[in-house]
Parts: structure tokens; sequence; C-alpha cells
């Protein structure tokens, strides 16, 4: 309860600290933490939630954000909204791969997290 009222306090390192910058230079709103010996930012960059994780000398592991469905590629959303309807999709940037982890509910009002690659393709998909 103490981290609710007082807040988190955690400061990274400075080279997380100027990756981020260079990364993210319209973040408002930025939270830190440290978990598992990494450093965990999450913020807003133009009204989108994103979390972006550091290694301590700086680099830039991974990051993910937050979409409507709108800013899915249209390719992505044509195939997603013929399989049911979006509820949730997420970005995620690791390394040099981009995946989309969308979830979907279909007719019978079943979930199912899909995780699809760049190209709409499905990588992984579990229903919830």
């Amino acid at each position: 309860m103490k981290k609710v009222i007082d807040g988190n306090e955690v400061t990274p390192p400075a080279s997380c600290l100027l990756t981020f910058d260079k990364n993210f230079p319209k973040a408002i709103s930025i939270d830190w933490s440290e978990r598992e010996a990494k450093f965990e930012a999450i913020f807003y960059q133009e009204d989108i939630e994103y979390i972006a994780v550091f290694h301590p000398q700086g680099l830039l592991e991974k990051y993910t954000m937050y979409l409507t469905p709108e800013l899915l590629p249209v390719s992505i959303k044509t195939h997603m909204d013929q399989l049911g309807e979006i509820m949730n999709a997420v970005l995620i940037n690791e390394g040099n791969q981009l995946l989309y982890e969308v979830i979907i509910r279909d007719a019978d009002l079943k979930r199912y997290m899909l995780i699809v690659d760049q190209l709409g393709k499905i990588l992984e998909e579990r229903k919830l």
C-alpha cells in the first residue's frame, strides 16, 4: 500500500533513460519499475499506452503498445474481423520482430487469444 501512496520511486540507470528518451520522445505519465533485473516503463505516447522493457545497460529489449482495432494493419484487421469481434489488440516489438496479440470474440461469445505475424498469419491460438 505504501508504494501506491508514495509512488514507485525506481530510478533506472542513465543508459536506460537515454534510450527511453531516444525511442519515446513524446512519452508522458512515465512509471518505472524493476522486474527480474530489468527496468520496465509504463507510459503514454500520443494517447496510446506502452510498456517498454530495458536491460540495465540501456538496451531496449521489448515494447508493447495497446491498439484500438482501427490501428491494426488493414490486412490483420480484415482477417480478424472474419473470425469475430476484436476485443483487444496489442503490438509486440521484440528484437526485430513485430507480432500482434489479438483477443477476439466469436459468434458464440467464446473468446480467443491469437498471436499473428505482420502478414496476419496465425502463429498461436488459445481459447480464453
